[in-house]
């Protein structure tokens, strides 16, 4: 995990401009602070942070973290959409990045527009779930239980990291590109349909059918019985190479 947070902190430092970082400043004094929120049940996020989400029947988000970052902590809660972001940029004293316990009854959806760690404390639950990887995302690592009855995971750009999916939900649709890994062989579906354009692996677990569509050379791995259908798209010079394989 710590490897991730120092990529996390590279990315952020050469998206940054360097007019903004003081050397005489740090994160300051660690800090908690809660903060209670309107109804949600989508997440944006415009800010590098360690994440926890909680499913429950409150609405909240409670901040751990430098007082500096703090000070340049914000969110908007309109129209069901919770936005959370700070304008922190001087990584070069402290590393640690802040951490938050997000609250919500539903989740159906949360958009990735920078770095992030996301987590889940016991299992996000409900009828569907859409995962969005912006191309400004750079690097991301989640590790979520689910249960849906529908799952969607879209990544875009040059957006990588690992994911790791645990739960049931019963049908699920992933977009892959750049060097995204899936670890979802503990995710157990009946239907999936994969789009692969990257660079990286999927593991899965399907039971009734598997449709993938290859663009690039990363591989799907899958156990479970499933019918397998397999396309393959040339794109420009790029090689639709990947193969389906039992694990």
């Amino acid at each position: 995990m710590k490897i991730i947070h120092y990529l996390l902190i590279l990315f952020y430092l050469l998206n940054s401009s360097c007019s903004f970082i003081n050397p005489l400043e740090d994160s300051g004094t660690e800090t908690d602070v809660l903060f209670e929120t309107k109804t949600f049940n989508t997440i944006v996020l415009e800010g590098i942070f360690s994440i926890t989400i909680i499913q429950d029947d409150s609405h909240s988000i409670y901040f751990k973290g430098g007082e500096n970052i703090l000070d340049k902590f914000s969110f908007t809660d309109q129209e069901n959409t919770l936005t959370i972001k700070h304008d922190y940029s001087n990584w070069l004293h402290n590393l640690e990045i802040p951490k938050l316990e997000i609250h919500c009854s539903e989740l159906k959806e949360i958009k990735f527009q920078t770095s992030c760690n996301l987590q889940t404390e016991g299992t996000l639950s409900g009828d569907k779930m859409a995962i969005f990887l912006t191309e400004e995302a750079d690097i991301v690592e989640m590790n979520l239980n689910l249960k849906f009855d529908t799952f969607s995971f879209d990544s875009r750009g040059s957006s990588s990291g690992k994911h790791t999916f645990k739960g049931i939900c019963n049908n699920a649709n992933f977009t892959l590109n750049s060097s995204n890994n899936i670890f979802a062989n503990e995710l157990e579906t009946d239907k999936m349909r994969i789009g692969h354009n990257g660079l990286g692996n999927a593991h899965i677990w399907v039971n009734d059918s598997l449709n993938v569509t290859f663009y690039n050379s990363g591989n799907v791995y899958y156990k479970g019985n499933p019918y397998i259908t397999v396309n393959r798209v040339q794109v420009n010079n790029q090689k639709a190479s990947g193969q389906v394989l039992p694990q």
